[in-house]
């Protein structure tokens, strides 16, 4: 199981928990298409600076899953499903400034490092 970071803004959010959809641009495809189903995913606001999860992968990373979503702006794409209730973690670049990296893929220490705060923060 591996863990990745997505992001989003205040104008691509709302599409992300209605499609229950990722995206990311052709740029990190090179990285999207190594998510599995059953990894652990997180939804990072760069704008409001508010990390969603845990949510968890219920397809591969895959090319226009849903071609229309964001205008077709982010192909690279992970449908996703929340197994329970979701956390989110107001000020999360403070606590995690990894957040800030160009990069879906976590480490395994900041995945666990994430996982565990918005477990323990529900």
């Amino acid at each position: 199981m591996r863990y990745w970071k997505f992001v989003c803004k205040r104008d691509t959010e709302a599409e992300c928990f209605q499609r229950m959809l990722f995206g990311d641009t052709m740029d990190l495809w090179k990285e999207v298409k190594n998510v599995r189903r059953g990894d652990i995913l997180f939804l990072y606001n760069l704008e409001t600076d508010i990390l969603y999860g845990p949510f968890v992968a219920e397809s591969d990373g895959g090319l226009n899953i849903e071609p229309d979503a964001w205008s077709g702006k982010f192909p690279a794409q992970v449908r996703v499903k929340l197994p329970g209730a979701m956390a989110k973690i107001t000020g999360a670049l403070a606590i995690f400034p990894f957040l800030k990296k160009r990069r879906c893929e976590l480490t395994k220490e900041e995945g666990r490092d994430v996982l565990g705060y918005l477990l323990m923060h529900r």
